[in-house]
């Protein structure tokens, strides 16, 4: 890839294309959603924030899902070598 042999000023430029660049797929995700849906801008801007909102949310109890399963997984072994030692 080409960013991987500029120099420093260079990456500047680079990295500003690029953050240019998500932030104009941003905009024609949010342009898209509006027109298929034939929706307003305020009715867009709310679903799109539901939406990330609920993105948001699905990973936090699926991080607190898999920390649990964990724990749980851990008091079985535990269990079950304590049983083994004294049983």
């Amino acid at each position: 890839m080409l960013t991987n042999v500029i120099v420093l000023e260079e990456r500047i430029v680079a990295d500003t294309l690029l953050k240019a660049m998500w932030i104009w797929i941003g905009v024609l995700l949010f342009v898209m959603t509006q027109v298929i849906h034939n929706f307003d801008f305020i009715e867009s801007l709310r679903n799109s924030v539901i939406t990330l909102l609920t993105i948001g949310v699905i990973w936090i109890m699926l991080t607190i899902l898999s920390a649990l399963s964990y724990n749980v997984y851990n008091f079985i072994y535990e269990l079950s070598k304590e049983v083994g030692q004294y049983g």
